[in-house]
């Protein structure tokens, strides 16, 4: 029951920052200016982790040049950009730092997944709380 909440307080928290930045920000078609490899060894096992992560340069609304970088660092891979080099990212104008990738799986995939999660974690932990022959086939009993 309580990993449910933490997933479903979690993903709600993200959903929330991003629809916001989704109604407010500013979307830009932001040169990649800089590809960043953060490598991290696991402890136990052999070999590293890497992170990957963008620098951007894009035109505010002001026309003042913004170099920021990507606010998530946590992709296991490239993400694609066109020939260009330029890549749709959304920006909040009061807090340049505060972006994201402009794509599905970048604002809405990561907090739909954890709601998705923590409603069924949640599920299961309420039904195996109740009295019914749900919760004691959850439990173990008979």
């Amino acid at each position: 029951l309580v990993p449910g909440i933490y997933f479903l307080r979690l993903g709600g928290r993200l959903l929330v920052n991003d629809i916001e930045l989704a109604r407010t920000g500013t979307r830009v078609d932001a040169k990649v200016v800089g590809l960043g490899v953060e490598r991290d060894r696991v402890p136990g096992q052999t070999g590293t982790t890497a992170k990957y992560s963008y620098t951007f340069e894009f035109l505010d609304t002001n026309g003042k040049t913004i170099t920021v970088n990507s606010a998530h660092s946590y992709s296991q891979h490239w993400e694609p950009y066109n020939e260009e080099g330029l890549m749709p990212i959304i920006y909040n104008p009061a807090n340049p730092e505060q972006n994201r990738i402009n794509s599905f799986g970048r604002m809405w995939l990561l907090p739909a997944c954890q709601l998705f999660l923590g409603l069924v974690m949640t599920l299961f932990g309420v039904m195996g709380l109740l009295p019914t022959s749900w919760g004691r086939k959850l439990r173990g009993l008979k």
